[in-house]
Order: C-alpha cells, then structure tokens, then sequence
C-alpha cells in the first residue's frame, strides 16, 4: 500500500485521537486483509476504492502524485478554487 499526506500548511491537523485509539478504524494486514480497530465503538464497512484520477491537475495513473511540480496539487490547500472536483473526490 502507498500512503501519502497533501495539505495545506493553515491546516489544523488532529492526530491525537488517533493516538488514542492506537490507528484508524481498520488494520490493513500483511495479506491485504482488514481487521476492524476494537478501540472504535462503532466500525464501518471497509471499501477499496481505486486511486483517483485528476487529469485536470496531472494527477495521472501510473505517476506518483507527490513527483513533480507540486503546484499541480494546489486542489488540496486552495479547494475553493475547484468546486467541482471536490464532489467528486468525497462522493458527495
């Protein structure tokens, strides 16, 4: 698995409740299985998702999205610029 963190430099971020509860709400495991966290009291269904395609801001399968000039991932600290994307991106 590939994990990688964009945002932006204002952003607040919370790890502390993770801490607490030791990760997040599944443990990927060596297999690629999932085993649900005991230290949520209330676990959703794990999903895959496939990586997300942007072609409007070259994020490209196959490239790394960290590589490259970084002001392509401007979607992430300045998402009101992009109010379409964003929709997308979550679901919604």
């Amino acid at each position: 698995m590939a994990f990688g963190a964009v945002y932006a430099l204002e952003a607040k971020l919370l790890y502390e409740p993770l801490r607490r509860l030791q990760g997040t709400a599944h443990y990927v495991l060596a297999d690629g299985t999932f085993e649900p966290n005991p230290r949520y009291t209330a676990v959703p269904a794990p999903r895959r998702t496939p990586p997300h395609r942007i072609p409007e801001c070259g994020v490209e399968a196959g490239r790394p999205a960290l590589a490259g000039d970084l002001a392509r991932l401007d979607f992430v600290s300045r998402p009101e610029r992009y109010p379409a994307l964003w929709p997308r991106l979550v679901g919604r």
